[in-house]
């Protein structure tokens, strides 16, 4: 009997399920492999600090490098500290994590290295044992040498072994890894244990470490959640929970501890959002509004005649994650409310002030976005502790940040422009209340121009005394770059850059004034100003204030003069000292008192550079005229950034070609001219000699810029 062939159907769908077989097999072998060799991209905020306690000792090969992480949701297990000679790099791996908003200092010994340390590099470890890209680097310069062999520090050795080894198992049972930890396994046999990544006491809901007391914010939903709010589903089929569908209702049932989660969408609350007498306890026990997890959430306040979010006598109030827009009225306050929290939130629009802290010590803002406001971005008033850092703030109808009777706060590392004037630190003029002690520094605040008197963009004044203004950039503003007046005394203004001030027609166009009206006891130092449209650097002062410092500045290119200073009638124990500055290229004058070169308006002028040769009558002995020689004085900045640059990026670029535009050149006449000024410079040469400025050589240079 002949055999039967099997047919085309059978055949073919025989065929088909041997292609499958053969896929999944080859994925359970390719699988493993990807996720092994999968880096993560997502954000990691650490860096290394420049500031700190970063140190670097090339004889005894000692390094001290101080590391902070800010906010980030990066699932790592350490990092690596990349150190990079002239020839050669080393690599440590810290096996820690290091927790968020903290900073650590690394002790290590490089010994077995040669050669001067040129940049020391951050690069994250992530769960499955992979590097990331460089998150930090950090050039070595010579402010960060310095003798550590008596410092007493415990330093570690260099722990690089396993750098050759590639990851070849991955051991973890949740997608939260509450209930065990990670474990990765080399091909060097080594077994590395991650931490839980749910910490703080909180659980694993729906793939998300949540809080214990989180609750929801669904517009989705068409009634509330009791116990049975689905994450997934969004809607009341789960057990992930309770739920609301308006944001107040979340609010009146937030405890201390918990979370409220906005889902993703646009709300459109009818009345302002009340947070009252809902304190959290402690740095441990906040109540935290926040987005759930990456989704997009806006809260519309076009449909509302009164405020946004209104927070008070509730401390430790967190608000992350969300975009406020088009509110009537001013959009949040913390109002007798202390230890709060703004974080990446986006304020645009408001026929008041962006975000208002009133009566409330301790409030955090970073990482902000405050735009288009009818009145201030972000002001403050008779609160004390503030830090507003890392902020954007721009086109606000009066000024971007605004401190008024506040003390002891700090604005770092914001970026103010398009307003009608930049950052101010004043007078709570109804109480009469001061603000004192408070520190302005890395901030770019530029074309602050839409009013032109008083469209300064830093202003220290009324009545704020003890205040830093500190490495700061300020250009293209309408009147001053930086501006003390009205009665301030003492502040500190030193490592600022103010250039092409005076932008609009009715501006003063100074690049650094001070004690307008009154005020004095200013120290003005290591500053360095150009290409505005009147003076460099001028003092209107007026009589019974004590007298201002002028050190080490340089004043180029202004249209008027470079030092004006203006102070007719005084006693000469209140008027200018001025050592160690260069003045050149100035339109009418370099230097000029009240009456031209009288010395009347000079408590004492010396060591100075006037690059006109005219100097102040019977003082100015051991001051030097012609060309200071700066490097590349043509060199015209630009002030042109790269799509999404940080601040820090913005910072660097603007200083580097400031940098290069006035060091000095080796044969340059102010190299070893100036003076050493008691309680402002270290009293001996070289980097270790005192916690003050710096100076090489036989004696400090005239100008900003040490030659090195």
């Amino acid at each position: 009997m002949g055999k039967r062939g099997v047919s085309a159907v059978i055949a073919t769908i025989l065929l088909i399920l041997i292609v499958i077989a053969a896929v999944v097999i080859l994925w359970m072998f390719i699988l493993p492999t990807i996720k092994n060799t999968f880096v993560e991209t997502v954000i990691v905020d650490m860096e290394i600090l420049d500031e700190g306690y970063t140190r670097w000792d090339s004889e005894h090969r000692l390094v001290h490098v101080q590391v902070k992480r800010g906010v980030d949701d990066a699932k790592i297990i350490g990092y690596d500290l990349i150190f990079v000679f002239e020839e050669t790099s080393v690599t440590h791996f810290v096996d820690e994590v290091l927790e968020l908003n903290t900073k650590k200092v690394h002790y290590i010994n490089l010994s077995g290295t040669s050669g001067e340390l040129e940049l020391i590099r951050l690069v994250p470890v992530f769960e499955n044992g992979k590097r990331g890209s460089v998150v930090s680097e950090l050039r070595i310069r010579d402010s960060h040498k310095k003798d550590l062999s008596g410092s007493g520090k415990d330093y570690e050795d260099i722990d690089d072994d396993n750098d050759d080894c590639i990851v070849t198992e991955v051991n973890a049972s949740h997608s939260c890894y509450n209930s065990s930890l990670i474990r990765w396994k080399d091909n060097c046999g080594n077994w590395r244990e991650i931490k839980e990544e749910c910490i703080n006491d909180s659980i694993c809901i729906g793939g998300e470490c949540l809080s214990p007391g989180a609750i929801y914010v669904d517009n989705q939903l068409t009634a509330d959640c009791n116990g049975s709010y689905s994450i997934a589903n969004r809607d009341c089929s789960g057990s992930d929970g309770d739920a609301y569908n308006t944001p107040q209702e979340a609010a009146t049932a937030a405890v201390a501890g918990g979370t409220v989660y906005f889902r993703g969408g646009t709300y459109y609350p009818t009345s302002r959002i009340y947070i009252q007498n809902k304190a959290g306890t402690s740095e441990s026990a906040k109540i935290t509004f926040t987005n759930y997890g990456s989704e997009d959430v806006i809260i519309d306040g076009s449909q509302e005649t009164s405020r946004g979010v209104e927070i008070k006598n509730s401390n430790y109030i967190v608000l992350k994650g969300l975009k406020f827009q088009d509110y009537n009225e001013r959009v949040i306050t913390y109002q007798d409310s202390d230890y709060g929290e703004v974080r990446n939130v986006i304020v645009d629009g408001g026929e008041d002030r962006g975000i208002y802290i009133l009566k409330s010590n301790h409030v955090t803002i970073d990482s902000v976005i405050a735009r288009n406001t009818k009145n201030n971005g972000i002001c403050g008033s008779l609160s004390d502790y503030l830090t507003i850092t890392n902020s954007v703030v721009h086109d606000s109808l009066y000024k971007g940040i605004e401190l008024r009777g506040c003390s002891h706060c700090l604005i770092d590392k914001n970026e103010v422009y398009g307003s009608r004037a930049g950052i101010a630190v004043i007078y709570q003029d109804t109480t009469n209340t001061p603000s004192t002690y408070n520190v302005v520094t890395n901030n770019i605040v530029h074309d602050n121009t839409i009013y032109p008197e008083g469209g300064n963009g830093i202003s220290v004044g009324p009545e704020s005394p003890y205040c830093t203004v500190a490495n700061n950039i300020a250009y293209r503003n309408a009147d001053e770059g930086i501006d003390s007046c009205c009665g301030s005394m003492y502040t500190t203004i030193v490592d600022n850059i103010a250039f092409s001030n005076g932008a609009g027609e009715e501006g003063d166009g100074n690049g650094i004034k001070v004690s307008t009206n009154a005020g004095g006891g200013h120290l003005v130092a290591n500053n360095i100003v150009f290409d505005n449209t009147r003076v460099g650097f001028d003092q209107d002062k007026a009589l019974s204030y004590p007298k201002n410092f002028f050190y080490n500045n340089i004043a180029y290119n202004n249209s008027v003069y470079g030092f004006f200073m203006d102070a007719p009638n005084l006693p000469q124990e209140e008027d200018a000292v001025l050592y160690n500055n260069i003045a050149a290229n100035n339109t009418n004058r370099d230097v000029k008192g009240s009456y031209g070169s009288d010395p009347s308006s000079f408590n004492d002028s010396d060591y100075n550079f006037w690059a006109d040769g005219l100097f102040v009558s019977e003082m100015d002995e051991h001051s030097l005229s012609g060309d200071p020689m700066f490097n590349n004085p043509d060199l015209v900045v630009d002030t042109n950034f790269g799509v999404g640059w940080s601040i820090d990026q913005k910072l660097e670029y603007i200083r580097n070609q400031v940098k290069e535009k006035f060091s000095l050149k080796p044969e340059s006449p102010a190299i070893n001219n100036g003076t050493i000024i008691p309680g402002y410079h270290n009293p001996e040469p070289g980097d270790n000699s005192g916690d003050k400025k710096a100076w090489y050589g036989t004696a400090p240079d005239i100008g900003a810029y040490e030659y090195t």
